[in-house]
């Protein structure tokens, strides 16, 4: 029993970990998308971000397939299982954009730049301080009881992603483009800014987990 905890906890951090170098590197690949298009180094961070949401995917098959040969006490089991696959969506979120960028050779106009730049800079933000509320959910949630401020800073920092969300998307609608480059543009910043979405939705089910453990 011992080492089939030991298994799925190695695999859940192995998970863990891969999503969010998949989500660095899907904010290289933006920077470098920005810069230069679909060039050669882009190329290249577009298969990083699909290299590691593949292996991520491979790592929560893994953890499920130790869950089903008993690691963990079946009350742990649905709560771990219930944050690996809400995780798992920011790098399946990430390497559906990156290819949908390339496939559709997205032009973003330099004025909204600065706005998905700070979209994916506080969502890292967020990753962060969610990195923390994990830590502290598996090694001493009395603390988050008592005092669940990283939780609300995580729910702040997306009401500021929205901000920026909304800003770039005015930017956009404000031009004299074509409505339907106009609407291609906002699906993408929204779906940029979801990620924090689904982070803000981790947050939630973190702070779900910690009511009924003390029930």
């Amino acid at each position: 029993m011992f080492k089939k905890g030991k298994k799925v906890i190695d695999l859940i951090d192995r998970h863990y970990n891969l999503v969010l170098g998949c989500f660095n590197s899907f904010v290289s690949f933006t920077e470098s998308f920005f810069s230069s298009g679909a060039s050669e180094k882009t190329m290249e961070l577009c298969n990083s971000v699909d290299m590691l949401e593949r292996e991520a995917d491979a790592a929560r098959r893994g953890i499920v397939d130790s869950f089903l040969d008993g690691a963990m006490l079946s009350q742990t089991r649905r709560e771990v299982l219930q944050i690996v696959e809400a995780v798992d969506k920011v790098a399946n979120k990430c390497q559906g954009i990156a290819w949908h960028l390339i496939y559709e050779k997205v032009e973003f106009p330099d004025e909204i730049k600065p706005s998905i730049s700070e979209i994916l800079s506080i969502t890292k933000e967020q990753l962060d301080k969610l990195t923390t509320a994990l830590n502290t959910l598996f090694d001493d949630d009395d603390s988050l009881v008592g005092d669940s401020d990283v939780l609300h800073e995580i729910k702040k920092l997306e009401s500021n992603v929205d901000e920026f969300e909304i800003r770039a998307i005015k930017t956009i609608f404000k031009s004299d483009r074509q409505l339907a480059l106009k609407n291609h543009l906002k699906e993408f910043i929204s779906r940029i800014a979801d990620i924090s979405d689904i982070i803000e939705d981790i947050s939630d089910e973190i702070q779900v987990i910690v009511v009924f453990r003390k029930v």
